[in-house]
């Protein structure tokens, strides 16, 4: 799934969502006054143009009246469980709602301040889907993430310097080497002429095993046939 452009966070509409973690960001001054700032991270449906999960972070003010935000975002979650607690409650821990998975509804905002759109959650849906009747991309994405598994494979760790697991790091390096071992240098003594550019001259890398072979340039970049080449 791939964003929409006008905003680089989820798109407009419904989305799969579970909750990773409440964020306690302390207290910030605010045009109307101090708020002690949650910030409740969401791992959508979506990918972001990285290909890479998207999350969703949204701040509250940690309250707990009934006509604030955070209120009523955590009054959503849950319903969407059969309000197993007391919200209300001294004791209550937001903690307990990780690892929920929702669904929300989402729209855009622009900020004039900022000059930037942003996403909302306008609400929580009551009545969620169980996560295994997702949709295959949705559920790959969501349950491999929340394992810390390959999101190409699904089978091994993922190793974030790679951004994938051992196995397909491997995978994509004999990939590499196969493709350079396609890419022959030409001898010093053989000269082309470049029918993008005209630079005539070596250095021309010949892509073997292709019918008819290739030329590309090496000033321009530009591909031709080794028929066409002069």
């Amino acid at each position: 799934m791939k964003l929409k452009p006008v905003c680089d966070s989820a798109s407009e509409g419904v989305h799969d969502a579970i909750i990773c973690e409440f964020i306690d960001q302390g207290v910030e001054v605010g045009t109307f006054g101090t708020w002690h700032v949650i910030c409740v991270d969401l791992l959508t449906d979506e990918c972001d143009v990285k290909g890479q999960p998207l999350h969703l972070k949204m701040r509250y003010n940690d309250s707990r009246n009934p006509n604030s935000k955070l209120y009523v975002f955590l009054t959503g979650v849950n319903e969407t469980y059969g309000n197993p607690f007391d919200l209300t409650a001294r004791d209550f821990d937001s903690d307990k709602f990780i690892n929920a998975h929702i669904q929300i509804s989402v729209s855009h905002r622009y900020d004039y301040r900022k000059k930037s759109t942003y996403a909302n959650i306008d609400s929580v849906i009551v009545g969620n889907r169980p996560l295994t009747d997702l949709q295959p991309e949705s559920q790959a994405i969501l349950t491999r993430t929340l394992a810390g598994l390959c999101l190409k494979c699904g089978r091994n760790p993922i190793v974030a310097e790679w951004q994938c697991c051992i196995d397909c790091h491997r995978e994509r390096q004999r990939q590499q080497r196969e493709t350079h071992d396609r890419m022959v240098n030409l001898s010093p003594h053989d000269e082309f002429t470049c029918q993008e550019c005209q630079y005539t001259g070596i250095g021309f890398i010949h892509e073997a095993g292709l019918q008819p072979d290739v030329l590309t340039c090496p000033k321009c970049g530009g591909r031709s046939w080794d028929g066409e080449a002069s």
